[in-house]
C-alpha cells in the first residue's frame, strides 16, 4: 500500500512539473549568435568558411611513408595486405631472417588499382611481406631473387614504383 502511495504521489509530482505554465524569456536575455564558419550555399556568405576546406594529411617528420603499386601479369593486386617486417640480424650484425608480427608492424591494403601506402613507418630495415589469409611470404624483387629490403630515415618517402610479378604465392579468383 506504501508503494502505491509513493507512485501516486510521484505522478502527482511530476504531473505538476509538466503544466502548460510557461515563463517567457524576454528576448533581450538571449543574445543572438551568427557562425561563420560553416556558411550555407547561396546564404551570400562569400567566405570559404570551415565547411569548405579539404582536410590535408600532415605527416609526422620523424615517420616514413612507403608507397608503391602491385600488379600480377600487368593485372592489379586488389585487397591484399601488406606488411613491412623487421629483418633479424645474428651475432655478427648479418640480416639472416625476417619476422612478423601483425599488431604492430606497419600495414597496408592495396586498393582497386594495386596501390599501397604505408604510413607512420618508424626509421628502421624493413621487407616487404604478402599475407592473404592462407599463407603469409617475404616479396622478393620482381626480376631476381632478392628480397625487396627497405632502409628508411625519419621523414623518408620511398616510391617502390611498380612490382609487376609473373608469380605470386597468393589465392587469385
Amino acid at each position: 500500500m506504501k508503494l502505491i502511495k509513493v507512485l501516486l504521489v510521484f505522478i502527482f509530482v511530476f504531473a505538476a512539473g509538466c503544466s502548460s505554465k510557461s515563463t517567457s524569456v524576454p528576448s533581450q536575455a538571449v543574445p543572438s549568435l551568427t557562425l561563420d564558419a560553416y556558411p550555407m550555399p547561396g546564404d551570400g556568405n562569400d567566405s570559404p568558411g570551415i565547411a569548405n576546406i579539404a582536410p590535408t594529411w600532415t605527416p609526422d617528420a620523424s615517420l616514413s611513408q612507403v608507397v608503391g603499386r602491385l600488379l600480377l601479369n600487368g593485372n592489379p593486386v586488389t585487397s591484399l595486405n601488406l606488411y613491412l617486417g623487421q629483418t633479424i640480424k645474428d651475432s655478427q650484425g648479418l640480416e639472416f631472417a625476417a619476422s612478423l608480427d601483425r599488431l604492430r608492424d606497419p600495414t597496408a591494403l592495396t586498393d582497386q588499382d594495386g596501390n599501397f601506402h604505408f604510413a607512420n613507418v618508424p626509421p628502421g630495415r624493413y621487407v616487404l611481406i604478402i599475407d592473404d589469409v592462407t599463407s603469409v611470404s617475404l616479396l622478393m624483387q620482381p626480376a631476381g631473387d632478392e628480397p625487396v629490403l627497405l632502409t628508411l630515415e625519419a621523414g623518408d618517402n620511398k616510391d617502390l614504383g611498380v612490382l609487376d610479378y609473373d608469380d605470386l604465392p597468393i589465392v587469385t579468383p
